[in-house]
């Protein structure tokens, strides 16, 4: 790196959302050893604008201080108390925690409590790791992260991992409020043109650069960091190709070690959290939980781990689980989802705003080279006595569903297999080493018309 240019680095960060009284949110960030003054005197003694309560301040920074402080410290939150007048902390579920009357009184705060100002202005917090630019005094070698960091931010204590689940989940949300105007968002949450889109359930891939998609992983953190060093992703990514990095569900249970289902979901979370416009994760069947399944030892993993805490921490999976896309439409002519074709869809939207029965479908259906039109999934267990029903299709449902969505090739997981089906028009993808199953990811040109899965670049491993 040349003298004079921005240096990056990866720091922790803490991020406050503040909502005003009049209604007005307002996002700023704290880095350590910063600290912000809370005002309650007239925005305009201070110079700022109308309505906004929060001033950043560095360590040697200087403003008023009208009502508190808080400020970051080696990774945990201060508030410190600086007028007459009270201060109310309620916890994540809006029950008062703490009224604060004592001037110059100093408390650490939970990140999943909110303070409530005199007003009712509310701020709550965020824990994050951010890359901060800045320009340096001599030339240093650029900071860039490796997989070994990447790993060992799937290691959180209890409480960071409930704020990051929750900053994954606004992630989500965020992406799809981007997706009402074509348009993705970075790990800043910043809108941003050109790369992927999300479309409610719909996740759009722009015709440009290439793809790697990763069957079902379940508990396998080593296959998931082979696959990430053979494709060099978070390399390329970070000097600036045009590369996605699709997963196609079911991320933990049937684990060979406790602690590797947690080790595989937090490492997808943690690509997710740092290249968000590169990186689809996609809901399975092991993930939404709609319908009752075994085994499922996640949740088990999570008290073990975590004890009291698993459980909460177990539901905030859930929440964001439900809350994924279910498929990826790439304008190739390639469709992605979990588990393939739904006799629920007739058209992109029921992708887009898909029902109960298209959620179930499109996470628990499997092909059958033998059956015409979509036949109940005796092999998994479901009935036509059952309210809730799965199929196996065949080649003739799959051309409809194609046909319905405006695709050619459809590819999936779900399965411990990797192979063709109907003349190449639907392929199955595994990428766990479970039972010992044939293994491979997926690289797919983005640019290049595909018409059948022979187009498709496997990758045994």
């Amino acid at each position: 790196m040349k003298e004079g240019q921005p240096m990056r680095e990866a720091v922790e960060h803490l991020r406050l959302d503040t909502e005003h009284s009049k209604g007005e949110r307002k996002v700023n960030f704290l880095y350590n050893g910063w600290n912000a003054t809370i005002g309650t005197a007239s925005p305009a003694q201070l110079g700022k604008v109308d309505r906004e309560h929060i001033q950043i301040h560095d360590k040697d920074g200087l403003v008023s201080e009208v009502h508190g402080r808080i400020s970051f410290e080696n990774g945990r939150i201060y508030y410190t108390h600086l007028t007459d007048k009270p201060t109310f902390i309620v916890d994540a579920d809006g029950k008062p925690a703490l009224t604060i009357t004592e001037k110059n009184m100093k408390i650490a705060i939970n990140p999943s409590q909110t303070l409530i100002l005199p007003d009712h202005s509310k701020i709550s917090f965020m824990f994050g790791v951010d890359v901060k630019v800045s320009e340096p005094e001599q030339a240093k070698s650029q900071k860039k992260y490796t997989l070994d960091e990447i790993f060992n931010m799937a290691d959180k204590s209890a409480s960071v991992l409930k704020t990051s689940i929750d900053r994954t989940y606004d992630i989500i949300e965020k992406e799809r409020e981007a997706g009402k105007l074509g348009m993705g968002i970075d790990r800043n949450m910043n809108q941003v043109k050109g790369g992927m889109w999300v479309e409610g359930s719909l996740v759009h891939l722009p015709k440009e650069g290439k793809a790697i998609l990763v069957g079902d992983i379940h508990s396998r953190p080593d296959c998931l960091r082979h696959i990430l060093e053979e494709t060099k992703f978070v390399e390329r990514v970070q000097s600036g190709e045009k590369l996605y990095l699709v997963f196609m569900g079911d991320y933990a249970d049937r684990n060979q070690n406790v602690g590797d289902g947690i080790k595989s979901v937090g490492v997808v979370k943690a690509l997710k959290g740092m290249f968000t416009n590169n990186v689809v994760i996609l809901q399975g069947n092991h993930d939404n939980q709609i319908l009752s399944l075994t085994p499922h030892e996640f949740p088990l993993e999570l008290e073990s781990k975590y004890g009291g805490d698993g459980t909460e921490i177990y539901l905030k999976y859930r929440k964001l689980f439900e809350q994924m896309p279910l498929a990826v439409k790439m304008e190739n002519g390639i469709f992605v989802s979990h588990a393939g074709a739904a006799s629920t869809v007739r058209s992109l939207s029921d992708v887009v705003n898909p029902s109960r029965a298209t959620r179930i479908q499109m996470t628990w259906n499997d092909p059958d080279q033998y059956a015409s039109g979509y036949v109940i999934n005796s092999g998994r267990g479901f009935t036509q006595l059952d309210e809730d029903k799965a199929f196996v299709f065949g080649g003739d449902a799959l051309d409809a569903f194609l046909g319905a969505v405006g695709s050619r090739v459809l590819v999936r997981a779900h399965e411990q297999r990797v192979s063709q089906e109907f003349n190449g028009k639907c392929l199955t993808l595994n990428s766990t080493d479970y039972k010992n199953a044939q293994k491979a990811y997926a690289v797919i040109d983005l640019s290049k018309e595909v018409y059948g899965a022979n187009q498709i670049e496997l990758h045994y491993f």
